[in-house]
């Protein structure tokens, strides 16, 4: 009886501690948790913007060259930022690491890069292989807050083909997504080339929804379309791929070539030239269009954002850099077209008078220069063009400087004036990244002074003014002179077509993705400047038919054999000197040798830079404004006749379908005839 009643109150004990349990349970959900349950009701907006596929890029044939592909990629979410701070995440970021082959801390910077929202992931790793995508899915409970997703990625039909014209896409930054409330934490835009100058164009307009989400960061109810993507616009180019290629080929030869012969100035020390950088520009002289842009050295596309280190090292010659346009470089005697110009504008050397030549150098007050090629007849314009007198356009430039120090400013500066207008000293316009150069004058050398002697206002002084050398150098393409390629092969194009500058252009046309053009204003031709040629066009054309024509014209070898069939060429060679080339009186040899403990280091031995410049007007066309200008430079290549001359010459036998001609062939011959120029 007893124990009945002792079993009676242990059950009635439980029971009451169950009901207990049971209201304190029910005081807690419906009085403790009443606050969370209000703000769980109160949800906020946020918009969601889904990309939509990139714009097309298209050859001047309609030849796809960069377009889109799938690849599969790990991202992680923002609550893996935590996991350094998080017993329960600590070590997931090392097991993440190890299975992509990434260190710690690369995986730490790339969660820690941009700032990222509750709903937002950043791209750990793209195209990883099926052992990668299977461990993720398979064993998901090892990995929280990682995903395999699949992301859009450039594809490259030939990765190779102008890649500096093209670009290249990089990750958005936290100042991109400062600057673009629409972006992407995992987007790649543009950040070179086309892919940049292009981007709004190519990028399009994402999808944006607007979805609810609770106060712990997650979706609530379905999302409400806000608008409509749009992908990107397709890019129509200028650029003739099968002859980008081409040029790219006869460059790399040409280059190759360059290598093998020996540096005139040190060939005493058995020095070859280094041929380090190299471009080809081919402009339609029509509209401006350019059908190719080649720049040495190059890359693969698809191998940029791996590379990039290597690939933007000055030691490397920067193959990211576009050394057609990016680059700057003394043009040597090609300048001698705008110094004609000047010269016969200013009445300084009317265009058919004789100039004499003398032992070939031009003498004044402690200083002395000399054309390498010394004596000679005399020679007027058309001549001095053929066989490139540097004595000539000593003179010229003389002349010139002799009227500035009297005063008479406008004339003095006429080279100047003439490099400015055919576009020297500032931006093409062209739709792609460049340089602005240089066109040196007074204001340029006290500047000059003022940066080489910041401390020092004796030495400053001493150096600032403008003195005849500097006139003269100029009037040769030397000195202080810089241009890039492209301004170059404008300049000529403007000869081509009777003085129209126009705006290099690297895009046709933008399309929708109905094929309707859109954005015409970008890609109209447009000029940007008129050269007045003052009547002595002809005179000009005719010297520049003489280089290539002209037993002494100084390209006169490289296009010996070339079929006349083929229709007319003219064209100006360049030998444009750098470094210090003069001589230690007491040991006799150039003072770029550095030579410690009997070592000589050559490193400050710079070669002459080769160009050829030329204006071609095929077969059936126009031959009195030559339809194209191609022009090949190689820094440290040489003379211009010897390795620039024969990459043209290749170019345009591959225009013609001709088997081009080895460029060794073309140098193993005798020495180029007429001056260094």
């Amino acid at each position: 009886m007893n124990d009945s009643r002792v079993r009676v109150h242990i059950v009635g004990v439980v029971v009451a501690a169950l009901f207990c349990s049971l209201l304190a349970r029910l005081w807690f959900l419906q009085i403790s948790e009443k606050p969370v349950a209000v703000d769980l009701t109160n949800s906020e907006s946020r918009l969601i913007h889904t990309l939509t596929s990139r714009g097309l890029i298209f050859d001047s044939a309609g030849r796809l060259l960069v377009g889109n592909r799938i690849s599969w990629a790990i991202t992680a979410d923002a609550k893996l930022r935590a996991a350094s701070h998080d017993s329960t995440l600590r070590n997931v970021v090392p097991v993440v690491a190890k299975l992509l082959g990434k260190s710690v801390q690369e995986i730490t910077h790339q969660l820690d890069e941009r700032v990222l929202g509750p709903l937002e992931s950043v791209v750990l790793a793209a195209d990883v292989n099926r052992v990668v995508q299977r461990t993720v899915v398979e064993r998901a409970e090892e990995f929280p807050h990682v995903t395999l997703a699949a992301i859009e990625l450039r594809w490259y039909a030939k990765p190779s083909i102008a890649p500096q014209v093209l670009g290249y896409l990089g990750q958005v930054s936290q100042d991109d997504l400062l600057r673009h409330i629409d972006y992407d934490p995992n987007e790649l835009i543009g950040r070179s080339g086309l892919e940049s100058v292009y981007q709004a164009s190519l990028r399009g307009g994402p999808t944006t929804e607007r979805v609810a989400v609770d106060a712990t960061g997650q979706v609530v109810g379905d999302p409400a379309p806000v608008a409509a993507g749009r992908p990107g616009f397709n890019v129509h180019l200028t650029v003739d791929s099968d002859l980008q290629a081409f040029a790219q080929q006869a460059l790399e030869e040409g280059m190759r070539v360059a290598r093998t012969e020996y540096n005139e100035d040190l060939k005493a020390y058995g020095q070859f030239y280094r041929a380090t950088t190299g471009a080809v520009v081919i402009v339609d002289t029509r509209d401006g269009s350019l059908k190719t842009v080649a720049s040495s050295p190059g890359y693969n596309n698809t191998d940029t954002l791996g590379q990039f280190s290597a690939l933007n090292s000055k030691a490397n010659h920067t193959p990211l850099l576009n050394h057609a346009t990016q680059e700057l470089y003394a043009p040597g005697s090609t300048f001698k077209l705008v110094s004609a110009v000047a010269s016969v504008n200013t009445g300084t050397f009317p265009a058919y008078l004789p100039v004499a030549q003398g032992d070939g150098c031009l003498l004044r007050p402690g200083f002395k220069i000399c054309q390498p090629d010394k004596s000679g007849p005399p020679v007027d314009l058309q001549r001095a063009l053929t066989v490139s007198s540097d004595i000539y356009f000593y003179k010229v430039g003389d002349a010139l400087w002799t009227r500035w120090k009297q005063g008479d400013h406008k004339a003095g500066y006429a080279i100047q004036t003439a490099a400015r207008l055919f576009g020297f000293g500032k931006r093409t316009g062209v739709d792609a990244d460049e340089t602005s150069g240089s066109v040196p004058d007074e204001v340029w050398k006290r500047k000059l002074a003022h940066a080489l002697y910041p401390k020092d206002a004796v030495a400053e002084d001493a150096n600032n003014d403008w003195n005849p050398g500097d006139n003269i150098g100029l009037a040769v393409g030397q000195g202080g002179l810089l241009v890039s390629p492209l301004q170059l092969a404008n300049a000529y194009a403007a000869l081509a077509n009777d003085g129209t500058v126009w705006r290099p252009r690297l895009v046709d046309s933008v399309t929708d993705a109905q094929g309707n053009a859109v954005e015409s204003k970008l890609t109209a031709p447009k000029a940007n400047s008129h050269v007045d040629f003052g009547g002595i066009r002809d005179v000009l054309m005719n010297g520049f038919a003489g280089v290539v024509t002209d037993p002494k014209g100084t390209a006169f070898d490289a296009f010996q054999g070339i079929p006349a069939s083929i229709g007319a060429i003219r064209g100006k060679t360049g030998t444009a000197q750098a470094g210090n080339k003069d001589v230690d009186k007491t040991t006799k040899q150039p003072l770029c040798i550095k030579t410690v403990n009997g070592v000589s280091n050559f490193k400050d031995c710079l070669g002459d830079t080769s160009w050829f410049v030329s204006m071609y007007a095929p077969a059936g066309t126009d031959q009195v404004h030559p339809q194209y200008v191609i022009l090949a430079m190689v820094q440290e290549g040489g003379r211009g006749g010897r390795i620039a001359a024969p990459i043209v010459r290749q170019i345009i036998e591959h225009m013609n379908h001709l088997t081009p001609t080895p460029i060794r062939q073309l140098t193993a011959g005798a020495p180029v005839a007429g001056a260094r120029g």
